[in-house]
């Protein structure tokens, strides 16, 4: 699970495995209603987080602090510019000067952003290849080809984004 500081930033990483319930697929809304330490992973705050310098999260139930329940609110619009791209080739433009990947720090979801999807033009299926191919523009015009094969790990994630497009298809301000 990815979780985004608002002020600072980081986006944290919180490693944990739940089972499928029998005839349910994991999906992220799904699992944000799932608990750890009483609380459901949506609505998260705990006093009894650590995190590593490479940006993983551990919550634990022992010591003196709490693990309680905050509102989400409208936490995409919050983002901050260094977490949600709404250029696409501004974004580009800054990673193409980055040191090579076995010479820059070792940080969970480096390159983690949310990107501002303005129109999705074209969605399809390779049925062979068992992936989901799509043609979005961001927020700036930028067209982009947005790729992803099935994974046995995260087996509803293809029909989840196949959902979440056409709902933003059908409906371009979103």
């Amino acid at each position: 699970m990815y979780i985004a500081h608002p002020g600072a930033g980081p986006v944290l990483v919180l490693h944990k495995r739940w089972a499928a319930a029998e005839g349910q697929e994991l999906t992220g809304h799904r699992l944000s209603a799932r608990r750890h330490l009483g609380t459901a992973l949506g609505r998260l705050v705990s006093e009894n987080a650590r995190r590593t310098a490479g940006r993983a999260l551990t919550i634990s139930a022992a010591g003196p602090g709490t693990t309680s329940v905050s509102p989400v609110g409208a936490s995409w619009s919050e983002l901050p510019v260094s977490l949600l791209a709404g250029d696409l080739a501004a974004l580009a433009a800054t990673w193409g000067g980055r040191p090579p990947r076995l010479l820059r720090p070792r940080v969970e979801a480096e390159a983690m952003r949310v990107v501002s999807v303005s129109t999705v033009e074209d969605i399809g299926c390779d049925p062979a290849e068992q992936r989901l191919e799509a043609a979005v523009r961001d927020e700036a015009g930028t067209r982009a080809g947005l790729r992803v094969s099935y994974r046995p790990v995260c087996p509803g994630a293809l029909d989840a984004l196949a959902e979440a497009l056409k709902k933003s298809a059908a409906s371009p301000a979103t």
